[in-house]
């Protein structure tokens, strides 16, 4: 069944502005009755496809188009293409960022300077140590800041090479700075890929962050000094020996540093593989 023409008509473009964003009905009339024969043969009228973005405006895409039947036997139909902005500016092919900043709670052994700690007597040095018990630091469960941000990003399809690259970057660090973050900053903890009823992709990537921390000095048990700068999730701890030292007629022994060790933990990685855009594009 050839088509003849297709005409948009005078009461087409509609516009409609709400808290949910905006909607636009464009009307054409195609000169056929037969509307199925417009499905199967896929839209090879002049129309746009579903998911199709306005010719024009950037953040409107086809939600729905919709073939009204030729009840005036004119030969002819009217298909409706209504194009919709997708809420909060969540369109195909582009990105939803969101930070969750909570307290997690977390077991830690020391301090992270001497001054954090008093001791009474001050003879019962346990230096950086929390809970020593002359054997080993027991520990304690406190609370701290963890934020974790989340991206949406939806794509057109998913690749192997794409899923690939999600598995393999899982429990990466960022080996430069990335958006708002210093190099070292933000863990990958992974992804959820899924399709959306609309036929794009949908992928959910999580990260965790946690912020540089300042250098600092720490006292040895000789008398030194040394700067201690671990990278953002490097785990730092320290061995201890016991120093004896003349208080008055009395000789004390107190806990010393006698070294330092800082642990890289995770794997650093190139984050530009994940072709996110950013939260402010």
């Amino acid at each position: 069944m050839p088509l003849i023409e297709v005409t948009e008509m005078i009461s087409s473009r509609r516009v409609n502005r709400t808290a949910e964003g905006t909607t636009i009905t464009r009307i054409f009339r195609v000169a056929t009755t037969d509307p199925e024969w417009l499905i199967a043969n896929g839209w090879v009228v002049d129309l746009p496809a579903h998911n199709e973005q306005h010719p024009w405006i950037p953040f409107l895409f086809v939600d729905r188009l919709e073939i009204l039947p030729d009840t005036k036997g004119i030969g002819k139909v009217d298909v409706e293409v209504t194009y919709r902005e997708f809420p909060l500016g969540f369109t195909p092919y582009s990105e939803q960022w969101s930070w969750d900043i909570v307290g997690s709670q977390q077991k830690i052994y020391s301090v992270w300077d001497p001054s954090y700690v008093i001791h009474y007597p001050a003879t019962s040095d346990s230096g950086m140590a929390i809970g020593f018990d002359g054997e080993r630091a027991n520990g304690v469960s406190v609370f701290r800041p963890e934020t974790a941000v989340n991206v949406t990003k939806v794509m057109a399809a998913i690749t192997i090479s794409d899923r690939y690259i999600l598995e393999s970057m899982v429990n990466t660090v960022n080996d430069s700075s990335w958006f708002d973050y210093a190099a070292g900053e933000v863990l990958y903890t992974g992804a959820r890929v899924r399709r959306r009823s609309d036929g794009l992709i949908q992928v959910d990537f999580s990260f965790l962050v946690t912020r540089t921390r300042v250098p600092t000095y720490v006292t040895m048990y000789d008398g030194s000094t040394i700067l201690v700068a671990p990278r953002p999730w490097d785990y730092l701890w320290f061995q201890y020996l016991d120093s004896a030292q003349l208080l008055g007629d009395d000789t004390v022994i107190a806990k010393r540093i006698k070294s330092i060790h800082i642990a890289q933990v995770y794997e650093y990685a190139n984050f530009g593989v994940f072709n996110l855009g950013g939260p402010y594009g």
